[in-house]
């Protein structure tokens, strides 16, 4: 464990070698309808060109890469609308979020952490442990491994 309080850092960046690929925000401030969430944005190339978005004005809610369910039991953490069966796309007050507890491993080249997804009333739905690594790939490419349980 890495002997740090959870706020500690909002955002950690990532690299291959000595160049920047990607900041993970750990504790977006973000409003509940869009399901705050740690999330990777920008994410480069090595010659820096961003592959990522978040928030655009059209969906404030896709946020870089990260994970998110749009319906995990009666809780929405994806964000936006939450779909209805015989509505539609409806606005309720079920935006869940995903706070950071703990980290594992906090290098330049690979996070892990613990996180907790907490309903919109703030009861734990599920723990998840996260780790991200990075590494080259060669003839000037890296790969980014993603991996959660």
């Amino acid at each position: 464990m890495i002997d740090e309080a959870p706020d500690a850092a909002t955002e950690v960046e990532l690299s291959c070698g000595t160049v920047a690929v990607a900041r993970y925000c750990v504790a977006p401030d973000l409003p509940a309808a869009v399901s705050p969430r740690p999330h990777l944005h920008p994410v480069r190339t090595l010659a820096g060109t961003a592959v990522t978005e978040s928030g655009p004005a059209d969906h404030p809610h896709h946020l870089g890469a990260g994970v998110a369910i749009a319906d995990l039991g009666t809780g929405n953490f994806w964000g936006g609308r939450t779909w209805m069966p015989g509505r539609g796309p409806c606005w309720l007050a079920n935006h869940g979020r995903q706070r950071h507890l703990e980290w594992l491993t906090r290098s330049p080249h690979r996070l892990a952490q613990e996180l907790s997804w907490e309903h919109a009333h703030g009861a734990q739905v599920l723990r998840e442990r996260r780790c991200m690594t990075v590494r080259v790939m060669g003839d000037g490419c890296w790969a980014l491994d993603f991996r959660f349980t």
